[in-house]
């Protein structure tokens, strides 16, 4: 139920802001004075307004299981309903489209987004399922009917919007992101704002158009981590879940994008959630339906809205935190903290790896753990120091601070030092023997260079192998073995080879195949008539042994392979012609 404090007044206060804050829902003026809360919840988180039933909507994390609820603002019973129970994981944007009574809700850990109709609220139904969009904080244009959100994916954080007719999705903004969280629009100058948690101690709050161009850095500063975002007429708000607070800025500031900002609220409790009223849609004639229904919730809500108030005076009171002490209207901060109310604390998220402490002059400095290096102890010693597989220690007695074990093959201080290569141009007299280091070169009896080893003598397990000659080598029985086959095989080699040479001379010579005696007794078939002052016979095989005729003393090479009674026939009919053989 709902309770309020009041204290003596000068006047009333209309409620401008609310903020979920642990089990409560607060709300706040304008200028940060609280008016009333809502209790018996158990953790509150994301936060909408329904302006249709005039009820906030919450999502409460009971244990493992997320609920929904509706705490309406008109009924005088039962102020918190249930909507949807038992929900499997942490809610962390809530949405509701007044038009058609469709209440939206992101999952994160499901890379979903989930609605249900306020008609009835029994069938919850999943709206969109993505691949690996993360989406987290929702925001709605009822007018031109699409549905914004902030995707948190590590790999492509961007701003996205579905277009609630068609389901279609696009992405908006995708460049120059990290996390983004908080999301709101105003509608009448028609621009969309995020807020994104950079790296360390980084933040910042952007603005775009509702299409994602002209996007331009509003707010950039650091030691904040924002989640809810909030826009009105004039303001833009956000709560800090790392100091607990709830800020304001102007929407038109004109200095420097870390000025101009000042807390409205800390609270004991962490703020999350965080919705504004913010009703004017500047007589759009996309939003005419939406108008409409604006008119009829301010003309029944006016009066019951001026019951939670606080009478407070017009002057607000400053607190200075951390033990500031109040200088006319400005805190003197002590050693650590800055900002106008000392809430800035500086050692906050600044040393990384290390315990942060401060300089004589007032600024932070680190005392980085066993390891670690840099102003911020951002630099791990062995990150990527050593090379080619080695393992790495940090030891503060070495140079870097780091040490590295190498494997067989390397030396250094990183391992950088390739011992085959080193060796290698030992072996070749390229360069003298390396210390620490004992070569085995083995070569050829020309000098050449056939293989080398190494031996480190750094490495225990390793036996040392000193220089020695080819001789030496010889003595070994394996190696003595080799050499005498390797001689024997060439040996032989060298006899096949003088014989296939002298195969090969042999067959260019001329031979005769056959040779045929003619009978002495019988006219020899060479005969020729002689002159009556000599006479002579001279056989076939006479005139060759001789070479004194001119028949040939060969077989033609196409009777060689004819049958003996052929060759014999062929030989006759050849000294018939005696003119053409002699």
């Amino acid at each position: 139920m709902f309770y309020i404090t009041r204290k003596r007044c000068k006047r009333h206060k209309i409620i401008n802001l609310a903020v979920t804050i642990n089990d409560q829902i607060k709300l706040l003026t304008r200028n940060g004075t609280v008016v009333g809360a809502t209790l018996s919840f158990t953790r509150l988180k994301a936060l909408t307004f329904d302006n249709v039933r005039h009820q906030f909507i919450a999502s409460d994390m009971n244990q493992q299981n997320d609920t929904i609820y509706s705490i309406s603002l008109k009924e005088e019973g039962n102020y918190n309903n249930p909507i949807v129970q038992d929900l499997p994981d942490d809610i962390q944007g809530l949405a509701i489209d007044p038009l058609t009574d469709i209440l939206y809700w992101t999952d994160p850990k499901y890379k979903s987004i989930h609605s249900v109709s306020l008609n009835d609220p029994t069938k919850a139904e999943i709206f969109m399922q993505f691949d690996k969009e993360e989406p987290q904080d929702l925001a709605i244009d009822s007018c031109r009917r699409y549905l914004y959100f902030t995707n948190a994916f590590n790999d492509r954080p961007s701003i996205d919007r579905i277009n609630l007719n068609t389901k279609q999705h696009e992405v908006i903004v995708d460049s120059g992101l990290h996390t983004p969280v908080g999301i709101a629009i105003d509608y009448v100058a028609k621009k969309l704002y995020w807020s994104d948690s950079g790296p360390g101690i980084y933040f910042r709050i952007e603005s775009a158009t509702l299409e994602g161009k002209e996007r331009e850095i509003v707010i950039y500063d650091t030691h904040q981590r924002p989640f809810g975002l909030a826009v009105d007429s004039e303001f833009i708000y956000w709560t800090d879940i790392n100091n607990n607070a709830l800020w304001k800025r102007k929407k038109n500031h004109s200095g420097s994008k870390a000025s101009g900002r000042s807390p409205l609220k800390h609270f004991e409790e962490r703020p999350q959630g965080l919705i504004a009223k913010h009703l004017g849609f500047a007589g759009t004639p996309d939003c005419e339906n939406v108008m409409n229904l604006t008119r009829e919730y301010s003309e029944s809500t006016t009066e019951f809205y001026e019951q939670f108030v606080e009478e407070v005076t017009e002057k607000m009171e400053i607190q200075c935190l951390n033990n500031g002490k109040l200088t006319g209207n400005a805190c003197l901060c002590p050693t650590g903290y800055v900002g106008p109310f000392c809430e800035i604390p500086l050692c906050h998220n600044f040393c990384m790896h290390g315990k942060c402490g401060f300089t004589a002059n007032g600024y932070p400095k680190c005392t980085c753990n066993a390891g670690y290096i840099g102003n911020r102890c951002e630099i791990y010693v062995c990150d990527n120091f050593c090379l080619n597989n080695g393992t790495c220690v940090h030891d503060s007695n070495e140079i870097w601070g780091a040490k590295c074990n190498c494997t067989a093959k390397f030396i250094g201080s990183r391992c950088e030092i390739n011992i085959d290569n080193l060796c290698n141009k030992f072996c070749n007299n390229e360069l003298e023997e390396p210390k620490n280091l004992n070569c085995n070169c083995s070569a050829t009896s020309d000098g050449e260079i056939i293989d080398q080893n190494f031996t480190n003598p750094l490495r225990p397990q390793e036996v040392k192998i000193s220089k020695h000659s080819l001789i030496e080598q010889l003595k070994d029985p394996t190696v003595l073995i080799l050499s005498i086959c390797m001689l024997v095989s060439l040996c032989l080699s060298t006899i096949l080879l003088v014989y296939v040479c002298k195969m090969k001379k042999s067959k260019g010579r001329p031979r005769v195949n056959k040779r045929i005696i003619v009978n002495k007794n019988v006219t020899p078939l060479t005969y020729r008539p002689q002159s009556t002052t000599q006479e002579c016979e001279i056989t076939i095989e006479n005139c060759c042994n001789m070479n004194v005729c001119e028949t040939p003393c060969f077989e033609p090479p196409q009777l060689r392979r004819k049958s003996a009674k052929d060759e014999k026939k062929t030989l006759l009919t050849n000294m018939e012609n005696p003119d053409e053989l002699c």
